[in-house]
């Protein structure tokens, strides 16, 4: 196509729309669908010109006022973390900074995955993802925990390209904003001890099958009502059953143990 068929196009960023300049033709129209601004384009353009829209081509370029979903979270954290006076401030500047670093990075790798237009207009038009989007960036920017922050990323992501996948993740994401390290801890153990048991000898495993669990006991009140809570564990029974091999009738479930593991795909330690 000739260079004289192709119109540049300039896009900026008010509150919610999406302002397209044309400035060959001195002119400009708006689209509240960032995945819309060429289509919108084109449109405007055909329609000005009297020309074919299918012949009408249009290049995009974003005004340097334009701004990511990535700033705009950022900068909302940013506001969101007060300022004070004297000398603490400079621990809140550090706090700020590292907040706002956190949930720039936590939303560019959600989009990496979906492409940030197309995750814009489905959170637009999604309540469900929306609400998703918010807890698990909220859930990233409490958390000191790496694996857990990246893990709430890619549930995101994952419950935005799929909706087959969405029921999952929104479970995971929501037992990550109910869970820390103390936690994650406990489920370590808890499962370090599953593992063991199933290839223990009989002797050792008298008490497993029964269903019970030593390092579920020795889990603090507190800490077995959020793994409970979330559905990672399940709570002591009020009598237990003997089988011939070692089961769970007290603490981690499989649930549980699918969180784990993928915390520790992510880099977890425990």
């Amino acid at each position: 196509m000739s260079e004289d068929r192709i119109y540049d196009v300039t896009v900026s960023q008010d509150g919610g729309n999406y302002i397209i300049e044309v400035p060959r033709l001195g002119g400009s129209t708006e689209t509240r669908d960032p995945a819309a601004i060429e289509k919108v384009a084109r449109r405007y353009i055909a329609g000005m010109t009297d020309e074919d829209i299918d012949l009408v081509s249009v290049r995009v370029i974003r005004a340097p006022s334009s701004v990511t979903l990535a700033d705009v979270v950022a900068r909302t954290t940013l506001a969101a973390v007060p300022f004070v006076g004297g000398s603490i401030e400079v621990v809140y500047s550090a706090v700020r900074e590292r907040r706002t670093r956190k949930a720039a990075q936590t939303v560019e790798e959600i989009v990496r995955v979906t492409g940030e237009q197309e995750f814009v207009r489905r959170l637009a038009s999604d309540p469900r993802l929306e609400a998703l989007f918010v807890n698990a960036v909220d859930s990233a920017l409490r958390t000191g925990l790496e694996a857990k922050r990246r893990l709430l990323a890619q549930s995101v992501a994952a419950a935005a390209q799929a909706e087959s996948a969405f029921d999952e993740n929104e479970l995971i994401a929501e037992a990550l904003s109910q869970l820390d390290v103390q936690h994650v801890r406990a489920l370590a153990r808890l499962s370090d001890e599953w593992e063991y048991m199933q290839s223990a000898s009989r002797a050792e495993t008298y008490r497993a099958r029964m269903g019970a669990s030593d390092a579920w006991e020795a889990v603090p009140p507190p800490v077995q009502a959020a793994l409970v809570r979330t559905g990672a564990a399940t709570p002591s029974p009020t009598s237990y059953l003997m089988t011939d091999v070692p089961h769970r009738a007290e603490g981690i479930t499989d649930f549980g143990l699918k969180l784990l593991k993928r915390l520790r795909e992510e880099g977890v330690g425990y």
